[in-house]
This record gives structure tokens, sequence and C-alpha cells, in this order.
């Protein structure tokens, strides 16, 4: 079609404003353009590898990426992830490369749709090099301002996302309520559908959560610090994030004491080792 619309009158004139990816094969780590225009930017990457950004944000993305290969990162669990769940180090990765591109959008206390800055399909390779997602998340925003180090870090904002057979959703509360964002599979029905959660089913708890923890000064903000828990189903460690609804329907949000105290020390001495940034 594509062919026979590039010789049209019409597509002669259009045709190089089309970008259009007609096959993509991807075996293990190798991946194939059958056809199309790649309208995107590629750069190598030392924990991601090859990365190919498409579209609007791919500069974006990129510019990340970069960023993510000069940190220094640390993990909070499992100790030997790299022999009973080889694919926390990819997740790790992929969760701190989400956490930066997006902690600005979730903090938006407008509606759920400003938070919708992407795809948050997280995609992974097991130990048998199968591709997988998450089924579900839940990632919290917190702040540590260091113009008031004896304040705890505060709560900014929460979201959950949840994928199910046919679409995946997100919900997090904004200044209209509780709001859903859903998005459908690219393989499911093209009709309209719609899709409920109510009573038991709605719950902002997962067995993985992300903590985001934007350190500032005033209006100045640092990289986010991003912790970790779940990411080990087998482990014990108790979780340190943990919701529910109260009788009149409000969310509430609990912090592990102990865990929220490591949590701000981190945030004190990472602020320390860079606080000549904010003179």
């Amino acid at each position: 079609f594509l062919e026979e619309y590039a010789v049209s009158p019409v597509g002669r004139t259009v045709m190089s404003e089309i970008g259009a990816i007609l096959l993509v094969e991807a075996d293990d780590w190798r991946g194939s353009l059958v056809a199309g225009r790649l309208a995107g930017k590629e750069t190598g990457s030392e924990r991601f590898g090859k990365v190919i950004a498409i579209g609007s944000g791919a500069g974006r993305v990129l510019g990340e990426i970069g960023q993510i290969d000069r940190y220094r990162m640390g993990v909070s669990q499992p100790p030997d992830g790299g022999v009973r769940f080889p694919e926390f180090s990819t997740l790790t990765c992929n969760l701190m490369l989400l956490a930066n591109l997006y902690w600005q959008e979730f903090a938006t206390p407008q509606q759920v749709f400003d938070a919708w800055g992407g795809a948050y399909d997280l995609i992974y390779q097991d130990s048998t090099r199968a591709f997988r997602h998450l089924d579900e998340y839940t990632m919290v925003l917190r702040t540590w301002d260091a113009a008031h180090p004896d304040e705890e870090i505060q709560l900014v904002n929460i979201f959950k996302y949840e994928r199910r057979q046919d679409f995946s959703y997100i919900m997090m509360p904004s200044l209209n309520g509780l709001q859903f964002f859903g998005s459908k599979d690219i393989i499911a029905a093209g009709s309209p559908w719609r899709f409920e959660v109510r009573g038991e089913e709605l719950e902002m708890n997962s067995q993985l959560h992300i903590s985001i923890v934007a350190v500032h000064k005033d209006n100045r903000y640092m990289r986010p610090l991003i912790q970790v828990d779940g990411l080990d189903p087998d482990s014990s460690t108790k979780q340190t994030v943990f919701t529910d609804f109260d009788d009149q329907g409000r969310l509430r949000v609990f912090f592990h004491a102990e865990h929220d105290e490591w949590l701000e020390g981190q945030a004190r001495e990472y602020y320390t080792r860079n606080a000549h940034h904010f003179t």
C-alpha cells in the first residue's frame, strides 16, 4: 500500500513526512527493521546496550540514559539477585529510566493524563531470554527539602500501574479525585471499550513498590533517588510502603519508620555530596 501511495500525486508530496514500521522482528538481543523510515536516534549505553529512541521524545530519553550511565547505582535487594533473580538488574535499570524521565510529571496536581508521559509497560528478559513484563507496580513520589533538614520526607503523589489481559491502566490521585487512564494492547479489538475497577479490586498496593525521592533546596532539584522494594518474590523483607482506603474512601499511605529514617539519611548524604551545586 505504501509503495502504491508513494507514486500517487498526493503521496509524492507527503510521503517524506510519513514514518511507518511495517515489520519489526525481535529475536534475543537482535532486531531488524524490514521497512519504514526510522525517525529516531541511537546511542551506546553501558547499562542498556544499544538504544534506539523513536519519536518526539527521543532526545530526552537518550539524554537521561547518558546521565544514568554516569551514576553509581545501588540497590537494596536481593543480595544474590544475579543468581536467584537474573532479571533484577535489567528491571532496576528500566525503573531508574522511568523514574528519571517522568518523576516531575507524577507530581502534577491537574489530572492523570498530564502524568501519562508514555507507555509504562516495564518489559525485560528473564534468565531464558524470554521477554516478560511486570503485571503491576506502585510508584510513590516524595520530596526532601535541604532548606528544612529537620523535616521528614514529604509525600507528593502515588500511582499504581496494573496490566490486565487486553489493556493496562494507571490510577492516581489528583485535584479531581482518584483518576484512571487505560491503554489497550496493540492486539486488542479496535472498537470503543470500557473497563471497571471497583470494590475489592480498588487497591493501590502492589508486590513491587518504587519510591522516588526528589532532593531539592528551594526550587532547585537534583536527580531523584530511586528505592525499589519487592523485586525478589521470595524475600522476607518487610514492605516499606503500604496503602489503604479509610471509611470515607480517602487514600492513606503508611511508611515503615526505620526504613524512612534510613531513606532520609540517604537523601541528606546525597545532598551533602552535591551541595556545592547549590551555591
